[in-house]
């Protein structure tokens, strides 16, 4: 079985969709399998060992450009190459117009749920991804979330559609002993509520904001601590209400983030909408209580091991946090819930399951 796969999504700074490719083509080095990888980026220093680099392929430096760019190399270069393979496997929402042996995951379709803020691609959604999603032998979907949104928005045949869930690595994420001494060295916080990913608006961080300043009177200590770089409006909000606990982290390396869950009072996970939503299991996995939106795959991914809140409702975004941090019983119980929880996610069933796919489209 021949297995080429296009990782023309990778960056040096990966996040949800580029960490899934990483642990997706790990695993498969653990399991044995042997596959080829079209991408510019170089990955040997992920221990990713069995590469064939397409040199002229550079989608990180244009950045805005590079959605454009590496849509043009799909639907051009890429089919010639592709064209000995038995499976070619996409493990991001991108494709060929002209493959008839591709395999695609998609992860989310945001772009046509929030179209000023993703506008390219909402319309390489609108306009691209159904013919290629016509042309796939199967869609990878990692929620039924996100295979209900795949019909909806599609009209594709739900056989055509498999649920792989995504994994957690837990040989990085698990609870860490020595944390608060950790996190107070690096970031110079204590007693925080943690929050992941301030750069997209669909992320709500300011409605968290607007919590938090309601908290502020009762928990003078504790601080908001928020990964990622503020867009500016979020910044007005902290300098408009005077909040001098609030803390936005930047770009925050992988092996921090064990630390950051691990000694966090809980983490807030607000987002609007979410494919899957990897932050709340990875906290789960660290031992952290975790409160998320009740909207998209949220409730569907951490199950009954999460507090869940109306997004849109600023009071029920407060109220679920208090509750965290007045009721001891239910913090303990949200953290035993959740280290049972994250369990049941993990790399090596994700990328079996994709292996089992392969198996079974090429029969």
């Amino acid at each position: 079985m021949k297995i080429l796969i296009n990782a023309t999504m990778l960056d040096d700074k990966p996040t949800g969709v580029g960490w899934y490719i990483l642990n997706i083509l790990n695993q498969f080095d653990r399991i044995g399998i042997k596959y080829s990888v079209f991408t510019s980026i170089d990955i040997k220093k992920n221990n990713v060992k069995r590469i064939k680099t397409a040199k002229f392929v550079r989608p990180y430096p244009y950045k805005k450009l590079a959605g454009v760019i590496r849509f043009v190399i799909n639907q051009t270069m890429f089919p010639f190459i592709a064209k000995n393979y038995d499976i070619v496997y996409f493990p991001s929402t991108h494709g060929s117009f002209l493959l008839e042996n591709q395999i695609i995951t998609v992860h989310d379709l945001i772009g046509l749920y929030f179209k000023s803020q993703h506008i390219l691609q909402y319309l390489y959604f609108k306009y691209a991804l159904k013919f290629i999603l016509k042309k796939a032998k199967i869609i990878i979907t990692i929620s039924k979330n996100t295979k209900n949104d795949v019909i909806k928005f599609f009209n594709v045949n739900p056989q055509k559609i498999k649920v792989v869930y995504n994994g957690i690595n837990h040989e990085v994420f698990y609870p860490r002993k020595n944390s608060r001494a950790y996190v107070l060295h690096r970031y110079k916080i204590s007693d925080y509520i943690l929050a992941v990913g301030s750069s997209y608006p669909h992320k709500n961080i300011h409605r968290l904001i607007e919590a938090f300043k309601k908290l502020q009177k009762m928990y003078p200590h504790i601080t908001l601590a928020i990964t990622g770089y503020p867009i500016p409006y979020q910044k007005e909000l902290v300098k408009r209400y005077n909040l001098e606990n609030v803390k936005f982290l930047g770009y925050v390396p992988l092996e921090d983030m064990p630390y950051l869950y691990s000694a966090a009072k809980c983490l807030v996970y607000p987002s609007l909408y979410e494919g899957f939503g990897f932050p709340p299991l990875e906290a789960m996995a660290c031992g952290c209580p975790v409160a998320v939106s009740n909207l998209s795959s949220l409730p569907e991914v951490c199950g009954d091991a999460a507090m869940l809140f109306d997004p849109y409702n600023v009071e029920d975004i407060k109220n679920a946090i208090e509750q965290i941090l007045i009721d001891e019983n239910l913090r303990q119980n949200l953290i035993k819930k959740g280290l049972i929880q994250a369990r049941k996610y993990s790399w090596e069933k994700t990328a079996k399951r994709i292996i089992e796919i392969f198996k079974k489209t090429i029969q």
